[in-house]
């Protein structure tokens, strides 16, 4: 079974507020699960407009328009194994032309070119091998080719480029940074929980299943919680032993939506019997013993059992031990999201 551990990564955060603005869709991708945005995170990814220079933003659409701008991040973050924004401009200063060109070619050419190009590899090491390999790319157009050989022309002053880009939007993220961490340190709790409770669910949860992965491997999984990418999960590689990855700390809420969506009509055809309706509205008023609910509405407890099974299936009731015995709750807050669909769905909204 994969074994998760919880971590702390400030300067991934620094990275998703930055990168944030720039996936495309992104309330209609929340909306769609039903997520409503935290009020401070619109509030601190429109700084990126409200407190940033002409410049800086005539930067910022450039880097990204090139496809460049999250492996000015990644490329590092994994790896070097960075954590905080003072080790990542420590390892970026240090590190050698040949490494950031790799990155920023690689990556251009991973996201313009389709199919091969296992070439990259034989010429990543020398920046003059790199822009050769770049000019001499018959699949690419002479309008792409001039976007990025132009960052090669000057070497050093891309590199300056985008150290005074990251300098001063570090500054600006430096002014909430402490609150952004204590907001995560709240989510982590919710998740650190899940995983405790119900390792499959979790995982269910964070959508591991879409990963090319067997869930069932002896392999550790470093993950943290992100505040800016809201919803999903990125691991860096799943070739190694040592992986590293982020989920949304929406990810409970967003999985919560699917699977309302996806018991939608089971809950319909479940509440249109008047034997289960009384079953619901007497756990309403509080937790029941199976037996008291068969004494209570003058049924066997083995049909009261099969009733109440149908709700958690569908996680509208669960168990709660009071005095050694196992009571049943109501979840009202997923009866309320159920509710809230049929309303959608009926327009009552």
């Amino acid at each position: 079974m994969i074994n998760i551990k919880f971590h702390k990564k400030p300067i991934n955060e620094f990275a998703q507020w930055v990168l944030y603005k720039y996936f495309d869709s992104k309330s209609e991708y929340f909306s769609s699960f039903r997520i409503t945005l935290d009020e401070k995170l619109i509030k601190y990814t429109n700084l990126l407009e409200e407190d940033t220079s002409s410049f800086l933003k005539n930067e910022l659409d450039f880097f990204y328009k090139t496809n460049i701008l999250p492996v000015i991040f990644y490329g590092y973050i994994d790896d070097y194994e960075i954590s905080t924004l003072d080790d990542y401009f420590e390892v970026f200063e240090k590190s050698s032309l040949e490494t950031l060109f790799n990155y920023l070619g690689g990556c251009f050419l991973g996201e313009t070119l389709i199919g091969d190009n296992s070439g990259w590899n034989l010429v990543k090491h020398d920046l003059n091998l790199m822009e050769n390999y770049i000019k001499d790319l018959p699949e690419l157009s002479e309008e792409d080719k001039k976007i990025i050989l132009d960052l090669y022309n000057s070497p050093e002053e891309t590199k300056m480029r985008i150290r005074y880009l990251l300098n001063q939007l570090a500054k600006i993220y430096s002014t909430f940074e402490n609150e952004i961490s204590d907001i995560i340190d709240k989510e982590e709790k919710r998740y650190i929980e899940l995983y405790k409770k119900d390792k499959a669910k979790f995982l269910d949860t964070n959508w591991f299943n879409r990963l090319d992965i067997n869930l069932k491997s002896n392999i550790t999984i470093n993950l943290c919680i992100s505040y800016f990418s809201v919803i999903g999960i990125r691991i860096n590689d799943l070739s190694t032993n040592n992986v590293w990855g982020y989920i949304g700390y929406k990810n409970i809420d967003a999985y919560k939506y699917r699977h309302i969506e996806n018991h939608f009509e089971k809950f319909l055809k479940l509440i249109s019997d008047k034997t289960r309706q009384k079953i619901l509205f007497l756990l309403a008023e509080r937790p029941w013993y199976t037996h008291e609910l068969a004494k209570e509405l003058k049924l066997a407890p083995s049909t009261i059992n099969y009733h109440l099974q149908n709700f958690v299936v569908i996680d509208i009731v669960s168990f709660k031990e009071i005095d050694n015995k196992c009571y049943y709750v109501l979840n009202k807050e997923n009866v309320k999201l159920f509710i809230d669909l049929l309303n959608s769905k009926l327009k009552l909204n």
